[in-house]
């Protein structure tokens, strides 16, 4: 299809919209921004996670009294008691041989013995859902892309030290260079949500309306011991996460608005250049420039952690091993293809694009040490790891690895 420029009678072709396939590599995780509370908003048996539904638990007790017993339900919920010794009380030890007579939906556990009694809650809409929001993969992609463009340009020294930092004054009179983002959205994205390029690439939801939810206990693999390269578990830092599951597919649209971006660009060619939007050209191309940059962020990754010992630990060996098999994936990829890692739980290296610790010359020694401490809250001589920390299933599987493929 095709219209007519209002600016100069220049027929247009409408931008297609692009469906591709989401394949999850391992289970990924983004929050509704609900934390659950063990025996008050949902409930464990054996290898389930039942999430209390409080209309069934209304009908389980009864129209006699009712409210007498909804006020006992609320002291047991206020002082902690067990809800499985409620619910027997109020409707018989039956009542649990069926999780469904009290649980809204009902998830796989996939943690032995988990000791976290919270749970973050995943995202989901009213009528399809799980889902990964399709802010959550944009703000994936453009995290890529970014550092794709921040790369380039410490290259070729057009960034030094004062373009990603900001010094901030302390209570104490003095101050400390803090690493902030602001110029460099704005360089390359534009410096306001109605110059910014990344207005034209649009992408929808990837709903998963057929799929059930797993439940994983996240815990934090961190080094303790640089010489040695001893690994271990932080303790009292664990946490329950509902994930869509590793090995399921969706489909989901994108649209890189060509035609948008062609009105904007008649109107202020000044903006609009070339340049700026060569990543919007082609989506071949876009997904070429995705699947580059979480290619050199994984070989960096896996390195790191293979020099510093992760597998010195079962649950890093592990960890290792899932990272090299998505490496794989990602060397792999043929065009129309990328890997891309989304969602909570994926690490300061994959939020980031890591960019500032690949500055080159365009960051002094001094610069980067005050930089990394002000990142870290902590100062740590600049040959260690960084981070030091990931975030792993007590199986070491990573989070938030998807496959994107381009199916028309």
């Amino acid at each position: 299809m095709s219209e007519t420029s209002p600016f100069n009678n220049v027929v247009l072709r409408k931008s297609p919209v692009v469906q591709l396939k989401l394949t999850t590599l391992t289970p990924v995780h983004i929050g509704s921004g609900k934390t659950l509370n063990a025996d008050i908003d949902f409930f464990i048996q054996g290898n389930q996670v039942a999430f209390i539904d409080d209309q069934k638990i209304l009908k389980l007790l009864g129209s006699t009294n009712l409210v007498q017993r909804i006020e006992q339900w609320a002291v047991a919920i206020a002082t902690n008691q067990s809800l499985r010794g409620f619910l027997t009380q109020q409707a018989g030890p039956g009542v649990f041989n069926d999780l469904k007579n009290f649980a809204s939906r009902i998830s796989t556990l996939k943690s032995n013995n988990p000791t976290s009694r919270n749970l973050k809650e995943h995202y989901r809409t009213a009528l399809q859902g799980l889902c990964i929001p399709g802010s959550s993969l944009k703000g994936a992609m453009t995290t890529l892309l970014l550092a794709e463009l921040l790369d380039d340009a410490f290259l070729k020294k057009t960034l030094k030290t004062s373009d990603i930092s900001t010094l901030k004054k302390k209570k104490d009179g003095g101050s400390r260079l803090e690493f902030q983002d602001k110029y460099v959205m704005q360089k390359f994205f534009g410096n306001n949500p109605n110059k910014s390029i990344n207005r034209f690439l649009k992408v929808f939801d990837a709903p998963f309306p057929e799929v059930n939810s797993e439940v994983h206990e996240l815990k934090v693999l961190n080094i303790t011991n640089f010489h040695k390269s001893t690994w271990g578990f932080k303790p009292r830092q664990h946490m329950l996460i509902e994930c869509i599951p590793a090995g399921v597919s969706t489909t989901f649209s994108l649209k890189l608005d060509h035609t948008w971006l062609q009105r904007n660009r008649e109107k202020n060619a000044h903006v609009w250049k070339n340049k700026k939007t060569e990543h919007l050209s082609d989506i071949y191309k876009f997904l070429q420039s995705l699947n580059k940059k979480e290619l050199k962020i994984l070989t960096d990754d896996v390195h790191e952690l293979s020099e510093n010992g992760i597998d010195n630990h079962p649950s890093g060996r592990e960890h290792l091993k899932n990272l090299e098999k998505i490496f794989d994936i990602c060397e792999k990829c043929r065009s129309g293809e990328a890997v891309l890692r989304v969602g909570g739980h994926v690490g300061w290296t994959y939020t980031t694009g890591s960019w500032v610790r690949y500055s080159g010359e365009g960051v002094s020694d001094d610069d980067f040490k005050q930089l990394r401490k002000a990142i870290q809250k902590k100062e740590y001589p600049l040959d260690t790891m960084w981070p030091k920390t990931r975030k792993t299933t007590d199986q070491g599987t990573a989070f938030g690895f998807v496959k994107l493929e381009c199916i028309n």
